[in-house]
């Protein structure tokens, strides 16, 4: 069984400057909710960077396969919201998905509606 690790800190950035794209999570009946889905991926490419947030409580993004903010093989691994992180992998043509969580003050962490095909937020990541 894989175990679910965090991005190195090492790639994390720690000023208040803005990201090259601000990816807001929603909770909508009870569920996190992404600004993308598999016919509309939001493109962005290696180099820029990106903050997930959301106005709902503390975001949590987990990459199952490949994770555009790791040069690795390893899976599973999740990013933290509220910061601004590095993309420095591609996806080689295809759509990377991020399962969204949200945990909203004194409440339990919730994630994207398991009904919803493609659910989660779909990037496509391309070379510099």
């Amino acid at each position: 069984m894989s175990t679910i690790t965090e991005i190195p800190t090492t790639t994390r950035v720690t000023t208040s400057m803005k990201a090259n794209h601000e990816i807001n999570i929603t909770l909508k009946n009870g569920y996190a909710v992404a600004p993308s889905s598999p016919s509309s991926p939001i493109i962005m490419a290696v180099g820029e960077t990106v903050r997930y947030s959301s106005d709902a409580g503390e975001v949590r993004i987990l990459f199952q396969q490949q994770s555009p903010f790791r040069i690795d093989d390893v899976t599973m691994t999740y990013v933290p919201g509220s910061v601004i992180l590095t993309l420095v992998s591609g996806s080689a043509g295809g759509i990377l998905v991020g399962d969204c969580f949200i945990k909203p003050p004194g409440g339990p962490e919730v994630g994207y509606d398991p009904k919803q095909t493609g659910g989660g937020v779909h990037h496509r990541v391309t070379p510099p």
